[in-house]
């Protein structure tokens, strides 16, 4: 008998998924989902010129666009509407309070002690991953991006960019669903 191993009892496997369960590993991903939305995740620019970059909270709350009170998208909003509306300030977006709920929601039933919780946490880094997803085409098809308009004899292109912050919180949302998904296939394989 060498004294220098352990014994091990039976059934516990030595691997690697034993020293990290994906049980400890899904609040994480979901708990960055969440923080990402402190970052910006669009930025509004006018002929490769970033104008004003908004936070995730700020398209779930709402946020007012600044502008000058002489400069040219001040004058194309009068005329056009294109961007701006005479106020400044945009409502808030369905799709990204729904994504910040989601993956509140998603992070505190990872944090909570019930059977089938895997599932609702599945569902809650899908949900929040595909409402981020809508947002992106809500806002394209509300912002009209990529439209180009003419003043003047001068081009003027308005676009908006989705930032990587964006992208990183729907990976970090898919990754906490599939976290889950992986520890509620390991919690029945285990009682199997």
């Amino acid at each position: 008998m060498n004294i220098s191993e352990p014994a091990t009892p039976p059934n516990q496997n030595n691997s690697s998924a034993a020293i990290f369960p994906a049980k400890r590993l899904v609040p994480v991903p979901f708990v960055l989902g969440v923080l990402l939305f402190l970052a910006p995740f669009i930025d509004i620019r006018c002929n490769d010129v970033s104008l004003q970059q908004v936070s995730g909270v700020g398209l779930a709350t709402g946020f007012e666009i600044k502008t000058r009170d002489n400069s040219l998208l001040g004058k194309l909003d009068a005329d056009n509407d294109i961007l701006i509306r005479k106020s400044g300030k945009r409502e808030g977006n369905f799709y990204a309070l729904a994504a910040m709920i989601l993956g509140l929601g998603g992070f505190i039933i990872s944090l909570m002690k019930f059977k089938g919780k895997e599932i609702w946490t599945v569902i809650a880094g899908i949900g929040a991953a595909a409402a981020l997803i809508g947002l992106m085409i809500n806002i394209r098809s509300q912002l009209r991006l990529d439209l180009s308009l003419r003043n003047d004899d001068t081009k003027i292109s308005l676009v908006v960019q989705f930032t990587p912050w964006y992208y990183l919180a729907v990976i970090a949302f898919l990754v906490g669903a599939f976290l889950s998904y992986r520890n509620s296939v390991d919690n029945k394989s285990s009682t199997v």
